[in-house]
């Protein structure tokens, strides 16, 4: 019975723990892509196309 709810409770913590790092690495992403864009819009370069 220990053994059942304690690998229940690793399974729960493996998931949460995979969510966790999809949103952080979600979020990487997005704020790449924020800087990104950040900087072509005030690039002098990007203007004088």
């Amino acid at each position: 019975m220990m053994m059942q709810m304690c690998g229940s409770g690793m399974m729960v913590a493996g998931i949460l723990a995979v969510l966790l790092s999809l949103g952080l690495l979600a979020s990487l992403i997005v704020l790449v892509w924020v800087v990104i864009g950040r900087l072509r819009r005030e690039s002098p370069l990007a203007t004088a196309r």
